[in-house]
């Protein structure tokens, strides 16, 4: 495999006070961790990708076919009941990039700038298990069974809440509000004021010599 790339992970700018509050048991805290009730629509639009991406992995290597982007896309599009994009890939490897591995394509593909599309059908996808801790992230290659897929929910989840949360704060100084709750203030619009995840290109814009692969930990 070629040389890993560090991709910038999405990390809140300070802790997460709905998850850390001692006013919130253990058991309700766990119950919040996949509150999908507490991110926009787009974020839980990603949830549904990665749950449909696990099962497209599963039922590939039952199949014992390449989990290629053109092979994976139909599968988690009829899961999630909306079309799998690279950008959705790219995104999901962005912020959970221990998890979720994006690798170079194992045939030959033409490099013709001209046919970006046609390369990332090519692009390899692979699901890795992670236990994330205060410190370090821990893994092991091609996870898929259920207590992996939860893990890796679980670790997308609180990335994407820590996104939000970062959202609100930056609203809350640009408002100029005063606000000490545990949810978001009520003036906040989950749709009109979080920001998009980004999705860093797959392929830089002049044709390289290999595939940039996002991949971190």
């Amino acid at each position: 495999h070629p040389p890993r790339q560090k991709a910038e992970l999405l990390r809140p700018t300070e802790p997460v006070r709905i998850m850390a509050s001692a006013k919130i048991s253990a058991s309700g805290a766990e119950a919040l961790r996949f509150d999908r009730s507490l991110l926009p629509v787009l974020h839980n639009t990603l949830m549904d990708m990665l749950q449909g991406l696990e099962q497209a992995l599963n039922l590939l290597a039952i199949r014992r076919t390449t989990p290629e982007f053109c092979a994976v896309k139909p599968i988690v599009s009829s899961v999630a009941k909306r079309t799998f994009t690279v950008k959705h890939l790219s995104q999901l490897a962005s912020i959970i990039p221990e998890a979720v591995a994006i690798l170079p394509p194992t045939s030959r593909v033409p490099l013709d700038s001209r046919k970006i599309n046609r390369r990332s059908d090519h692009l390899v996808i692979r699901l890795d298990d992670v236990e994330e801790s205060d410190s370090h992230c821990h893994r092991s290659q091609n996870r898929l069974e259920p207590a992996a897929a939860r893990a890796r929910r679980g670790l997308l989840h609180t990335r994407l809440l820590a996104h939000v949360q970062n959202c609100h704060s930056r609203y809350l100084r640009r408002e100029c509000h005063s606000y000490d709750g545990l949810l978001w203030h009520k003036a906040f619009d989950l749709e009109r004021h979080v920001a998009d995840i980004p999705a860093p290109p797959l392929y830089p814009e002049a044709p390289p010599a290999e595939v940039r692969t996002i991949r971190s930990c």
